[in-house]
């Protein structure tokens, strides 16, 4: 993985410096938690950003993790729906944990009861899974 600085300019990511070439490549954008509020604090949105992308083995762990509750949900689905439909369940190590209709109050059960661990928390539909769909940001070269 190669980490290389950008700043978005009107929708638009702007590279700020080489980056080697990325047509039809996957790329990974990381944004902060808390973006700067004013321009000057640009460069404490590189350190941010950098820093995030050192804990990106952990963040790596932790999707994999929640795939396979969100393959446990699946598989548990057609019994979650018979028993909590419209309620929030918390899945953790492949069994639903506990359960709530108020997200609130599951996240803060499950955060009392497994700390940081990863726990899949997830409202039960009658559909296991929505489609999303994002549109993408367009990219902007620059090359000096």
């Amino acid at each position: 993985m190669i980490a290389v600085k950008a700043v978005c300019e009107n929708g638009a990511l702007r590279f700020l410096e080489p980056h080697p070439p990325i047509e039809q490549s996957p790329v990974l954008v990381i944004f902060p938690d808390n973006p700067p509020s004013a321009p000057e604090k640009a460069g404490s949105l590189a350190d941010q950003t950098y820093e995030a992308a050192e804990q990106l083995p952990s963040r790596l762990a932790e999707r994999k993790i929640i795939s396979q509750e969100m393959a446990a949900y699946r598989a548990m689905h057609v019994e979650l729906v018979e028993d909590y439909l419209g309620q929030y369940v918390a899945i953790h190590d492949g069994k639903s944990v506990d359960h709530d209709p108020d997200f609130s109050t599951l996240h803060e059960r499950i955060r009392k009861r497994f700390g940081r661990q990863v726990v899949l928390i997830q409202r039960v539909e009658t559909e296991p899974e929505r489609e999303l769909v994002f549109r993408s940001p367009r990219l902007v070269y620059e090359i000096k």
